[in-house]
């Protein structure tokens, strides 16, 4: 895997989120860049990834794409309110995009697929994790992974919705799919088969253990 340049800051607030048995993408989550560092810094750092397809959460004012457009990058603009969770529009429209990068790859190694929002906390993780999931990756195996990689991410509104298999995200089902094995810094770098003994999760307690309380505290 190609490694962020160091001469680029974006390298620097740059998280790449991948599992290949979940979803063939790499994902590549920053923060929202400035005008000024798009041709310099931002654009270096998508094609050292060869990513030319990026998704924007956040005021599509924040700076003109035009830079980014005219060196064949594809801009989608999905804004959505910062700290919520997506809109069943922007979860079918994010669904769609992915499942073209899968179907039609560049001649790339892997399909890499850029998301922003203002600081790449809260917007971007969740679709990410979203993804992860519809991949056949269970819902805490998903959300531990990106937040392993991006510190600090998910709100406890976004982190109760992703969890919650009956009112909550509800992934896509595609026929009786097989899950996913994890493997990472979060568990100390061994696969875990989810599948293999048969034994079920019991959610509020792995979220309690997890998060160390998280939904229990008051923000």
């Amino acid at each position: 895997m190609v490694q962020p340049s160091s001469h680029s800051p974006y390298s620097q607030r740059l998280s790449l989120i991948s599992h290949p048995q979940a979803c063939p993408v790499l994902f590549l989550i920053t923060d929202c860049p400035d005008q000024d560092a798009l041709e310099n810094d931002y654009l270096p750092t998508l094609r050292a990834h060869d990513c030319v397809n990026l998704v924007r959460l956040c005021d599509p004012n924040a700076y003109d794409p035009a830079v980014l457009k005219g060196n064949g990058v594809a801009v989608w603009d999905w804004f959505f309110e910062d700290g919520s969770i997506p809109p069943d529009t922007i979860i079918t429209s994010f669904r769609n995009l992915v499942d073209s990068l899968i179907s039609n790859p560049s001649s790339s190694s892997h399909p890499a697929l850029a998301l922003h929002c203002v600081s790449g906390v809260g917007r971007a993780p969740v679709l990410v994790t979203c993804a992860l999931i519809d991949g056949g990756m269970d819902p805490i195996e998903a959300v531990e992974l990106v937040r392993s990689k991006r510190r600090g991410c998910l709100n406890k509104k976004q982190l109760a919705w992703l969890l919650d298999s009956k009112k909550g995200f509800k992934p896509l089902k595609r026929g009786k799919r097989k899950p996913v094995a994890s493997s990472g810094p979060a568990n100390g770098g061994k696969v875990t088969n989810m599948g293999s003994s048969g034994a079920t999760l019991d959610a509020d307690a792995s979220k309690k253990k997890m998060f160390g309380g998280l939904f229990g505290r008051k923000k």
